[in-house]
């Protein structure tokens, strides 16, 4: 099974997911899961949706974005075969200051600030950046490819859905 988590307040209904639903279902099963950390606890919506969902360490998880950043949390958590990390939002720990704008985004601040990035329990571990990204986010995905023995890939854009990156490496599998 493939799970796919979306950036903050999108949906698989929105373009970039249509495709790249279509092209996982060639490849295995998907399943969304829409986890909004709005209001919310990281933390707890991981525990939760660890609970909730039937996981097997034979699941990838993947994720976009805020998306990328709770899949990171979630493979903390739990031992899945692949984590695809596309343009994680580098939030946790002093990473969040470093951003513009993040007053008014409505995240669990407090609780994001004390949060610190630890190893992923997956078994490998992939970061998809645009070398036109935020130089936070560069930073944090280059220091998470580094401390999780993982791939970084680099692709000549900015922040988006790397879709033909994602596909290439889940077929590796």
């Amino acid at each position: 099974m493939i799970y796919i988590i979306p950036p903050y307040k999108e949906t698989i209904n929105d373009e970039g997911y249509r495709e790249l639903v279509r092209r996982l279902k060639k490849i295995d099963k998907v399943k969304f899961l829409n986890l909004q950390i709005e209001g919310n606890s990281i933390q707890e919506l991981c525990v939760k949706t660890i609970k909730r969902n039937n996981f097997n360490p034979q699941d990838i998880i993947v994720g976009f974005s805020m998306g990328g950043l709770i899949a990171y949390c979630l493979a903390e958590l739990y031992p899945f075969k692949k984590l695809i990390c596309n343009s994680l939002s580098p939030c946790l720990g002093g990473d969040l200051k470093k951003m513009r704008g993040w007053k008014n985004l409505g995240l669990p601040v407090e609780e994001m600030n004390k949060m610190q990035y630890v190893e992923s329990l997956a078994k490998k571990t992939f970061f998809i950046i645009g070398k036109k990204e935020n130089k936070v986010l560069i930073e944090r995905s280059k220091k998470l490819a580094k401390l999780n023995k993982g791939r970084l890939i680099v692709a000549n854009a900015g922040h988006r859905i790397y879709i033909e990156e994602i596909i290439k490496e889940l077929e590796k599998t």
